[in-house]
């Protein structure tokens, strides 16, 4: 059975992989875009590495109160616009 939380966590991964979609083929970034940010890093991604190349934990790599803002504010976006 697939809970609420793993439910959401797909939905936000579906919407990274929008913007880095449109990063990859425009070279820059959405409008739109919402980037964890803490006092090292920028990322819009924080399931990678900030060279991009590795898979990484977000609350390790970033820290929890960047992740858990970045959530919040990701969360709060599809919400009122859905993935696109």
């Amino acid at each position: 059975m697939v809970n609420k939380r793993e439910i959401t966590l797909e939905i936000i991964k579906q919407q990274v992989q929008i913007w880095e979609d449109f990063y990859n083929e425009e070279g820059v970034y959405r409008d739109d875009t919402i980037c964890l940010e803490n006092d090292e890093a920028a990322i819009f991604n924080p399931f990678v590495s900030p060279c991009m190349r590795f898979a990484v934990d977000p609350v390790t790599e970033y820290g929890q109160q960047a992740y858990e803002g970045w959530l919040r504010d990701i969360k709060a976006f599809i919400a009122k616009y859905g993935i696109g």
